[in-house]
């Protein structure tokens, strides 16, 4: 029973350095988010620009939840919109962490919620990623709030204290709500792989045709377009349908979870790096390359950590005035 319980600890297993690490990306994603909506505040959001509302409300609509609904004057929406990027430059940050996470995701989903009209599949796959992550320790490492409690945890009072080590080795942490976002990342690419069935997906013509698209095709889609033969195209194609085929063995798999993980990590890495680079598309593809962060195991920073050991073996000693109480504590 044991045997079998570890092998599905899998599901709900997560490196809580990974998710510090997937905390600053989506810190920079919701800055990014909310910087390039900002100049369009006067255009779509408030009552100064295109009115996107319906005349008359259907007692069956679908009601989606936003805050703005209460924020209609551009100040107002402005006021609004730069109280969400302080919040999300605190997750960035790690600073209350808990309390800047729930005020940005309130903020982030009001904004998108607001203009549905506007929102693609990114914005969908951003608003999950905020949620599920709300109920996981974000800001255990790599932040303010683990600098100050560190800083409270253990007081230095004399230069000796200061060589002795505090590392906790023990970084896994257990809890339902990442097995939903394994689940959430096995769906998206799933059903991604279920709808492509045009017949440019089956003669190997799809990226083909993605990068004729000249309204979003960046330079570097142009270049890249001019550089590659059919072949290419057909390869790109066949492997995109492969991988997105597997994607629900490669990340819910509770056996060999190292290489199976790892595969479906550097697979996706590179499909979303180049589709990103490659065309306008909003920021999906950058937001599914922060949710792939997530899939990184502690085994994987091992490793890394191993190969970045091999260029620094040398050790450092730090001089400075033990009798300054802020050179001390600095």
């Amino acid at each position: 029973m044991r045997r079998l319980i570890n092998i599905f600890s899998s599901w709900f297993r997560v490196d809580t350095r990974v998710l510090s690490l997937f905390r600053i990306f989506l810190g920079i994603i919701c800055i990014w988010d909310i910087g390039r909506r900002y100049n369009l505040i006067d255009v779509f959001y408030s009552t100064s620009g295109i009115n996107l509302s319906v005349g008359q409300s259907f007692i069956y609509a679908p009601q989606y939840f936003s805050l703005l609904h209460s924020f209609r004057s551009s100040e107002m929406m402005t006021f609004f919109f730069l109280a969400t990027f302080i919040s999300s430059f605190s997750l960035l940050v790690g600073y209350r962490t808990r309390l800047s996470h729930f005020l940005t995701m309130i903020g982030i989903i009001s904004i998108h919620n607001y203009r549905i009209i506007l929102e693609n599949g990114g914005d969908m796959a951003f608003n999950a990623l905020l949620v599920w992550t709300f109920f996981l320790p974000l800001g255990k490492h790599f932040s303010i709030d683990s600098l100050v409690k560190s800083f409270k945890s253990k007081v230095e009072h004399k230069p000796s204290d200061l060589n002795e080590s505090s590392d906790n080795n023990n970084f896994n942490y257990y809890h339902i709500a990442y097995f939903g976002i394994l689940i959430q990342l096995s769906i998206i690419y799933t059903y991604n792989f279920i709808n492509k069935t045009g017949s440019m997906w089956k003669d190997g013509t799809a990226t083909f045709y993605m990068y004729e698209l000249d309204t979003f095709v960046t330079s570097f889609g142009h270049w890249f377009a001019s550089v590659i033969n059919p072949s290419i195209h057909n390869i790109l194609t066949n492997s995109t349908v492969i991988i997105e085929s597997i994607s629900l063995l490669l990340i819910l798999s509770p056996i060999f979870t190292y290489y199976t993980r790892a595969i479906a990590f550097t697979f996706f890495l590179l499909f979303h790096l180049m589709i990103g680079i490659s065309v306008n598309i909003g920021l999906f593809s950058w937001v599914m390359i922060t949710g792939l962060i997530l899939l990184v195991q502690t085994k994987h920073i091992d490793l890394f950590k191993q190969f970045i050991s091999c260029f620094a073996k040398n050790r450092y000693l730090v001089f400075y005035d033990s009798d300054c109480g802020f050179c001390h504590f600095s």
